[in-house]
């Protein structure tokens, strides 16, 4: 693949992202993009060894990038985007798993309405989470304050940049990088959302993923 449509990153840390890949893999236009994992340090030779294996065997353009350090995830971001080509960026984690088939072709029909550099997000829901009650509270969190329709996301666009389903153009993420002060897996996200769509514009789409990794109540 000589020029990607958009690039899409996903960092993961002691995680498989495969169904990730596969999920991807299998959306309409998926050969126009390339997918990324940046694995941070794990050091797991059997983990990165699967997520080989499915990329080998999905109809896409994916490379698997590891550190043998784990940086936490801001830092994992900025360098699975320094080995992004396109001029646009989806980063994703890599417990996510898009809701429908036309879910890159939805993010490109985005890219051409862009007039210039600018955040595009496609937000959350619970489509696809199976109900286990060990989930119940995370899940209750998730369906009151993250699974928002766009029209509602659109009234106050900063508070919902939420940054794991979120395409930006380089521009953007050249000048936000996620800070990585932020030593651990948590709230660079949201602090790079406010920084980001203080100095872009920000568009809001339904183009949602389902959180496949909601932490058990206890």
């Amino acid at each position: 693949l000589s020029r990607p449509r958009f690039s899409i990153i996903a960092p993961a840390h002691k995680h498989d992202a495969s169904p990730l890949i596969r999920a991807l893999a299998r959306c309409k236009r998926a050969l126009e993009t390339e997918i990324i994992i940046y694995d941070d340090g794990s050091r797991d030779d059997a983990l990165l060894a699967a997520m080989q294996h499915t990329a080998d065997n999905a109809l896409a353009a994916i490379r698997i990038v590891a550190s043998w350090t784990s940086h936490g995830r801001a830092a994992a971001r900025n360098r699975a985007i320094a080995h992004a080509r396109s001029p646009w960026i989806l980063v994703l984690d890599a417990d996510l798993a898009p809701d429908d088939d036309a879910f890159i072709t939805s993010y490109m029909a985005a890219i051409a309405e862009a007039t210039g550099p600018a955040v595009i997000v496609g937000g959350y829901s619970l489509a696809q989470d199976p109900g286990d009650p060990r989930f119940a509270l995370h899940r209750w969190q998730s369906a009151h304050a993250d699974c928002i329709p766009a029209a509602d996301r659109a009234l106050d666009p900063a508070r919902y940049v939420f940054s794991s389903n979120v395409l930006a153009h380089r521009d953007v993420l050249s000048v936000c990088r996620f800070d990585e002060t932020f030593a651990g897996w948590d709230w660079e996200d949201a602090d790079w959302g406010l920084r980001a769509a203080a100095r872009f514009p920000v568009r809001h789409i339904d183009n949602t993923v389902t959180h496949l990794g909601l932490d058990a109540d206890e």
